[in-house]
């Protein structure tokens, strides 16, 4: 039998357009990217404060986006995310804009998660997600990752999934944000490259919510 994961494989394809994609979204020169991801989960960084933000609240992920504004510097660092779409249909797109506000007025780009989440997983420095195969499919492609949330409880303990969220690392409901994402998101290039969290093909778990356009 033969498997294979087209999304992967298109992500591979398209690294050579990197640095289209940052232009697209803003990035400017030596400025670096940090991208949120979050599935759709009540545990996933959209949905568990103690996950990301240690509030114990339902609004990780607005919680967090402040922090990150005050630790990263503005004129190095931009900001975006990418929502599970049921995230959108399960909330509403005017609920999600209006809980995120604040953030997008101070820059967040929120991602269009049915035909650009791929592009700017490829624009980005570092990633902060949680369980999401977004998630590992930014450490399979190299790319730093730091996770906000990560309850195995939810996924199958025999999955490559649950044995990357495992061994990934994460700052901690205390620790600053910033520290991590400053040491993980240097430019890449000659010599500027770092190993990621941990550098592995997507394989076949459950759980998690499957990132929208793969078949």
């Amino acid at each position: 039998m033969l498997a294979g994961d087209p999304c992967f494989d298109r992500m591979l394809a398209a690294r050579p357009y990197r640095d289209r994609f940052r232009r697209a979204l803003g990035v400017g020169r030596g400025q670096r990217l940090v991208l949120l991801n979050s599935t759709w989960s009540p545990k996933s960084l959209l949905g568990d404060g103690e996950g990301a933000g240690g509030t114990g609240g339902d609004d990780a992920l607005p919680a967090l986006l402040p922090r990150l504004a005050s630790e990263l510097p503005a004129d190095e660092y931009r900001v975006a995310a990418v929502l599970h779409p049921n995230i959108w249909h399960g909330h509403g797109p005017g609920q999600i804009r209006a809980w995120l506000d604040r953030a997008r007025r101070a820059g967040l780009a929120l991602i269009d998660p049915l035909e650009d989440w791929r592009q700017a997983l490829l624009a980005a420095d570092v990633v902060i997600g949680d369980h999401g195969s977004v998630t590992y499919y930014a450490a399979a492609l190299g790319t730093p990752v730091l996770l906000g949330a990560a309850p195995l409880d939810s996924l199958d303990p025999d999955a490559p999934v649950a044995d990357f969220i495992r061994t990934a690392a994460g700052p901690g409901t205390r620790s600053p944000y910033g520290s991590p994402v400053r040491a993980d998101a240097r430019p890449r290039g000659a010599g500027g490259r770092r190993d990621p969290v941990r550098r592995s093909r997507p394989g076949t778990r459950r759980g998690g919510g499957r990132p929208s356009g793969c078949s």
